[in-house]
């Protein structure tokens, strides 16, 4: 159980510095980052903003121990997994990713657009811009509402695994039970049990472009982010045994 939690504190870690950067980080240096600096990727994002220029490759020594390391292999191993898996699906086109190598070397070239700026700004701020955003499966009947990065607004179903993109905001709705003072009677659509999506949220067609962090902002709901990741790592590990 300690290591598992040791894998869900990595993994939150590694998924926040890379959605700082646009997933220009690859998984393994910011695994490599985050082991390095006990999960601390404010600190690290820091140095990437402030100091980039002198981030240089990795001591052979130590990626070495940590070929060894059996967390930073399940993380490395999981995460690489879902980065093959959006390469796999159809319509996917990286070509303007090819270039992007390494952390600091790349940084130093992209070219200072509004975009590049925007990120940099929100990266030495340590800030991820969010949304509250609600979330429908019709197939489930479910809704849920989650944080989400406002640059990847994309959420999982609990039940399904099927991930969705958000309920247009002029599609909202919320839980209402009504009470008519006349005959002292409260109705609600739950209790006519009727169901409860009335705008099922779009089935999200992941370009490959987007990396693996619709978990970094945490849930609205009573479960917490712990849990969601938990239930990630236990997926994985259903699916390795199949």
């Amino acid at each position: 159980m300690e290591r598992r939690g040791e894998e869900v504190e990595l993994e939150k870690s590694v998924r926040r510095l890379r959605e700082k950067f646009y997933g220009r980080v690859s998984v393994e240096e910011a695994v490599l980052l985050m082991r390095r600096y006990h999960n601390n990727h404010a600190m690290v994002c820091k140095v990437i903003v402030l100091c980039r220029e002198q981030l240089g490759d990795a001591d052979p020594e130590e990626r070495r121990t940590l070929e060894h390391d059996p967390v930073v292999k399940k993380v490395v191993e999981k995460l690489k997994q879902e980065e093959e898996q959006q390469k796999q699906k159809p319509g996917l086109d990286c070509e303007s990713d090819k270039d992007i190598e390494a952390i600091a070397q790349q940084l130093m070239v992209l070219p200072l657009t509004e975009r590049n700026l925007r990120m940099f700004d929100h990266a030495s701020r340590n800030l991820i811009p969010s949304a509250e955003r609600q979330f429908a499966c019709q197939a489930c009947d479910s809704t849920w509402w989650r944080r989400v990065p406002e640059r990847k607004q994309v959420s999982r179903c609990r039940l399904c695994g099927k991930r969705y993109d958000p309920v247009p905001y002029d599609k909202m709705w919320g839980t209402a039970e009504f009470h008519c003072p006349s005959c002292n009677r409260s109705f609600s659509r739950a209790k006519n049990r009727l169901p409860k999506v009335l705008f099922a949220s779009l089935e999200h067609q992941s370009t490959g472009s987007t990396v693996a962090t619709c978990l970094s902002q945490g849930s609205l709901a009573l479960c917490d982010l712990d849990e969601l990741l938990l239930e990630d790592l236990a997926e994985e590990s259903e699916g390795s045994e199949d």
